[in-house]
């Protein structure tokens, strides 16, 4: 057994995890999952394309969804071309890019300030973040952006009666290229200290 800095008991002691566990074996436990009828669906979280492939070969239930960051300045492209092909959803999480991280000013890191989609935005009289969703759901994304204040609830929510441009669509695609950043990469794959991802 591993430690596994990412998992914690309530009481702040590390689980651990067996690596003679493979992610095959894992997926399979999850099939079994689906026969009882415990869960309708099942998927991946954080798998790029070669490690989908890897579950691809083996599954005999395909996964439904991979839930990934993925926002303006992580636009994960290569990811959604591979998972539009293989007909699984993404559902992205951080999604509108705003999570504040000590000594940062979310001003200079979100794409929720981003001259581009204020422009957009104020083109067509919308908030940023409600662009920023339209965005997502133009590019067949499932996006739950987290808010704990009901106003803005009810604005993200209002985003069915505009649609953003093809021109629009493609400006905001860019902001991958040229503000790429990545908001989580935990230490988590084993030994414990490898960065899930490498970017």
């Amino acid at each position: 057994m591993s430690e596994n800095f990412w998992s914690q008991t309530e009481d702040g002691k590390t689980r651990y995890y067996d690596e003679n566990v493979t992610l095959a074996d894992t997926w399979k436990a999850m099939e079994k999952l689906v026969d009882l009828k415990l869960t309708r669906s099942i998927g991946l979280s954080n798998f790029n394309p070669s490690q989908t492939d890897e579950i691809l070969k083996i599954a005999r239930i395909k996964p439904a969804v991979n839930q990934v960051e993925l926002h303006p300045y992580l636009n994960q492209k290569e990811l959604r071309e591979y998972s539009a092909k293989h007909n699984i959803v993404i559902t992205s999480y951080c999604p509108l890019s705003n999570l504040n991280r000590e000594n940062e000013r979310a001003e200079d890191v979100s794409a929720l300030y981003n001259p581009v989609i204020q422009e957009i935005a104020k083109s067509k009289h919308k908030t940023t973040a409600q662009i920023i969703i339209r965005w997502h759901l133009q590019s067949g994304h499932v996006v739950i952006p987290k808010t704990v204040t009901p106003e803005r609830l009810i604005e993200n929510a209002a985003v069915y009666d505009f649609a953003l441009s093809a021109n629009e669509m493609d400006q905001i695609d860019q902001l991958g290229e040229t503000n790429r950043r990545r908001f989580i990469n935990p230490t988590f794959n084993p030994p414990g200290d490898k960065k899930m991802f490498d970017d």
